[in-house]
């Protein structure tokens, strides 16, 4: 059986930019270096990754202005926007240079499912179930109570990331566990 590809988020579209069908975009700062590597990124349509290949590409000094190929209007671009943008995991692994052990892929925040939040405001500790990633808020589902629940995670209220114990450590307002 074939193994399935592993995807990861380099990146962000923010808007569609011009009226050539020109696309806004940010990189995460672990990944800005791929784009002048690389003739194409994925994203994500109904379940599938779906290749987006570059014609050019220009940093303004804040984001990325992006000609990707069959996006040739305002309002291709716009049905893009706010979509996460995607690299193959293997194809980082070749493009970003690894000569340290320490060094590993930039970390992603799916990563923390099957993590457990240990606030101080708790007596049990909750383990996160999955994670959502809005525009502005990344929300980790979790269990209390019977009941699943959204935690905002944001570095605010994260106090320590422990990935040898999977343990994360929180400082969570009072009564956020009461809603």
């Amino acid at each position: 059986m074939a193994k399935l590809k592993e995807y990861l988020q380099v990146g962000q579209i923010r808007k569609g930019h011009g009226l050539d069908g020109l696309i806004k975009m940010t990189l995460k700062a672990d990944f800005t270096h791929v784009i002048d590597k690389t003739d194409h990124f994925f994203i994500e349509e109904n379940g599938q990754k779906l290749p987006l290949f570059i014609e050019k590409q220009v940093f303004d000094g804040q984001d990325y202005i992006v000609k990707f190929e069959d996006i040739d209007n305002p309002q291709d671009a716009t049905q893009l926007s706010a979509k996460a943008i995607f690299m193959d995991k293997a194809v980082l692994e070749k493009l970003i240079d690894y000569k340290s052990k320490e060094k590993d892929l930039p970390f992603d925040i799916t990563d923390l499912i099957g993590y457990v939040i240990k606030d101080n405001s708790l007596e049990d500790n909750l383990e996160i179930i999955d994670i959502q990633q809005f525009p502005r808020q990344v929300m980790a589902t979790v269990e209390l109570n019977g009941k699943e629940m959204f935690l905002p995670l944001s570095d605010e209220l994260i106090a320590l990331i422990d990935h040898n114990t999977k343990l994360i450590s929180t400082a969570y307002p009072e009564g956020i566990f009461d809603l």
